[in-house]
């Protein structure tokens, strides 16, 4: 047993860290929720209040998101506010404005947070995204039903290699923008047929794993793409007036998207453009 876990959850969280490790150890999903826990849910339902559920500010502003949420509810409050993955949203509003790619291919949609926005501000005019976790594809349905851009959008499940290949073929990739954020499964889809294949697109991918795979990966698109790698960088509260009254503490934690590290993605632009 690994016993420096939990003396690093006692130094974290106090005896609640140790519980919560102990229910993991033991094959449960329940945690206890500590003090920040419950500090990070009044931030989000104070913020859900402020804005009555749309997106406040940014690229994605007028966005209506819908109440359920599968994946996190943690970060609610950054995607209200309009600043969640900011740098994901200014590049794919930077290269749009280079070269205007028609179709966004979402390779792991979560919620629909970017699919939808993407659409609705007019930066892309049709869609398909594919998600794996079927309440994730309902929740996709339902925000792009509330937001009206149903129509625009072809739903599917699980990226694979063979359900790619299977899409890509019915499409012009030059009229192609790939926003891939599949949880570590990237390195494993991406090969050098696939990219080859998709030598026409530009991608953007959100990276997950180790230096090592990192770089694997990242030999592999020079040889076909410009690339460019970022991180996350600064967040502007100044022009949330609502978050005024509220302590730096709490202001920060409004637009923190609760990683468990610094996050980085690359983008990939032809060598042909």
């Amino acid at each position: 047993m690994n016993f420096k876990k939990f003396n690093f959850a006692r130094k974290r969280n106090g005896v609640i860290g140790v519980l919560n490790v102990l229910l993991g150890k033991i094959g449960l999903k329940f945690r206890i929720k500590t003090a920040l826990d419950l500090r990070i849910e009044w931030i989000g339902n104070y913020v859900k209040k402020c804005t009555n559920n749309i997106v406040y500010s940014g690229l994605y502003k007028g966005m209506k998101i819908y109440e359920n949420n599968f994946w996190s509810n943690k970060d609610i409050s950054s995607k209200l506010l309009g600043v969640y993955e900011l740098e994901v949203q200014e590049a794919i509003f930077n290269s749009q404005k280079n070269i205007k790619k028609k179709n966004l291919i979402n390779l792991g949609g979560g919620d629909g947070y970017h699919l939808v926005g993407l659409l609705k501000s007019g930066i892309f005019e049709n869609s398909i995204v594919f998600e794996i976790d079927e309440n994730g594809r309902n929740i996709i349905s339902k925000n792009l039903e509330i937001n009206g851009q149903t129509s625009k959008v072809e739903i599917l499940s699980e990226a694979n290699k063979s359900s790619l290949l299977s899409t890509i073929k019915k499409l012009n990739l030059k009229e192609c923008f790939f926003l891939i954020d599949i949880e570590g499964n990237e390195y494993k889809l991406l090969d050098k047929e696939i990219l080859n294949k998709l030598s026409n697109s530009n991608i953007l991918i959100e990276l997950h794993r180790s230096d090592k795979e990192n770089l694997d990966l990242i030999e592999n698109l020079k040889a076909i793409y410009n690339i460019d790698i970022f991180c996350t960088k600064y967040r502007d509260l100044s022009k949330f007036k609502f978050l005024h009254v509220l302590e730096d503490n709490d202001r920060w934690l409004s637009v923190s998207e609760h990683r468990p590290g610094t996050m980085y993605w690359v983008m990939c632009t032809p060598r042909l453009n």
